[in-house]
């Protein structure tokens, strides 16, 4: 498990830093998805969405390890990821292709600059609250992508405390019936301890992605949701053992 960072004396100087350039490098690639996904080149666009990823994290004084990436798939999945703390905002997209739909809650669509380079890099936001309907909005998003397109999604449905899985809901089960991609665990670990919950920026420290073997969707159905379900919450919890 990772270690707490420092966040005193000269180290409040460099987490202070890190957030100037972190916001810095935001605005800069901002001003290069915007116009170019906008003149419709989105594919160019989101090739620089990993590298925003791995810039920010070195601002940050993040040290990232990723495990498993030999399982990411070439023809397109969903990620089924943990959520412990913002950190996973970038954690998560350093590691995986640039052809990858997010689905971010609707409260991040209300910050300039982020908001509109997130929809034009094809990701979607949503409306926890409205259950059903937010499932029907996002599945029609996807519907509109290529097939070989990845989507992301956090199935605990919420931020968590690290080193254990949530009850997962039924909407990851849902989208792998009706694209019959195969879904594949992450988790992360790390993240938590270096940006707890209510901290403006994290301190420097070392950050952990591990990626399980893909699991396969053919066959499943909504009848057996549940049992979908439990699957996918045992290839996390087996994730976790690793760490």
């Amino acid at each position: 498990m990772a270690q707490k960072g420092e966040k005193s004396g000269g180290g409040g100087v460099r987490v202070f830093l890190g957030g100037m350039m972190t916001l810095g490098v935001g605005v800069i690639f901002s001003l290069w998805f915007i116009p170019v996904a906008m003149l419709g080149f989105k594919r160019l666009a989101r090739t620089l969405h990993p590298a925003w990823a791995k810039l920010t994290l070195r601002c940050l004084g993040a040290r990232l390890e990723a495990r498993g990436l030999e399982h990411l798939p070439k023809g397109g999945f969903i990620a089924a990821a943990t959520h412990h703390s913002l950190m996973d905002t970038v954690t998560y997209p350093a590691v995986i292709g640039p052809e990858t739909c997010y689905l971010g809650k609707a409260e991040l669509s209300r910050r300039p600059l982020f908001s509109q380079s997130f929809r034009l890099l094809d990701n979607v936001f949503v409306e926890r609250g409205d259950g059903e309907r937010a499932l029907e909005l996002v599945l029609e998003h996807v519907r509109t992508l290529p097939p070989t397109h990845n989507v992301f999604i956090h199935p605990e449905g919420t931020r968590g405390p690290e080193g254990r899985v949530r009850p997962l809901t039924p909407g990851v089960v849902r989208l792998a019936v009706e694209t019959r991609k195969p879904i594949v665990p992450m988790i992360s670990t790390g993240g938590e301890a270096l940006w707890p919950k209510g901290e403006l920026l994290p301190v420097p420290g070392p950050v952990k992605i591990i990626v399980g073997a893909p699991l396969s969707t053919d066959g499943w159905s909504m009848d057996t949701y549940g049992a979908h379900l439990d699957e996918i919450r045992m290839a996390l919890h087996r994730l976790m053992k690793e760490t």
